[in-house]
């Protein structure tokens, strides 16, 4: 795909307030179907049907990825940031919305935030695989010690060994208040960290 259609692409799914409005009632957690007018619509009928059937529902559904999407006109948009445009205004390009609880279903405008890339990589969910319990902690047989580490501006960090489990942990949590990670970080999520 060229560059130009690329942002054709980003274009035709600009959100704007004026378009969630148009097509979905938000009640402050889920969205719901609007009644549309017979102009949205090839011919009568199919408007009728429309709003007999699926005005007044909840919209979307949930992605592969944990996040609840709708369609609308073709197009998929993740129900939180359809939330943000509508009670914030614009997302810039350049920034995400992130679900401060992890949770990628619970779409509360006080459950998200906006961010750039790296503030949301500083909220992310207690991976999956983790066996110790802590982000950025992890047990080194070799040497016998808990290793504490952090990634800073995308650099790996060394932040110490500890024979004690509880002396990493310390270590790991003041470089995560440090450099402004959200207290929420290397929690356990419910959904998937990500946008």
């Amino acid at each position: 795909m060229t560059a130009l259609n690329k942002q054709a692409l980003r274009e035709a799914k600009a959100i704007t307030k004026e378009f969630v409005e148009e097509h979905l009632h938000y009640d402050g957690k889920d969205f719901y179907w609007k009644k549309r007018d017979p102009g949205s619509f090839l011919n009568i009928r199919a408007c009728k049907v429309w709003n007999t059937r699926i005005a007044g529902k909840k919209a979307g559904g949930i992605s592969a990825q944990g996040y609840v999407e709708i369609q609308i006109k073709g197009s998929r948009y993740k129900a939180h940031r359809l939330a943000w445009c509508l009670i914030h205004g614009d997302i810039p390009t350049e920034m995400q919305v992130d679900h401060i609880n992890h949770d990628r279903t619970d779409n509360r405008i006080e459950n998200l935030r906006l961010v750039d890339n790296q503030g949301n990589q500083k909220n992310s969910s207690l991976r999956k695989d983790n066996i110790g319990g802590r982000t950025g902690v992890t047990w080194h047989s070799s040497n016998k010690r808990w290793i504490a580490y952090i990634r800073e501006n995308g650099k790996h960090k060394h932040l110490g060994s500890f024979i004690e489990f509880s002396d990493a942990v310390i270590a790991r949590e003041e470089a995560q208040s440090r450099l402004g990670f959200h207290k929420n970080h290397g929690a356990a999520g419910i959904g998937v960290k990500g946008e």
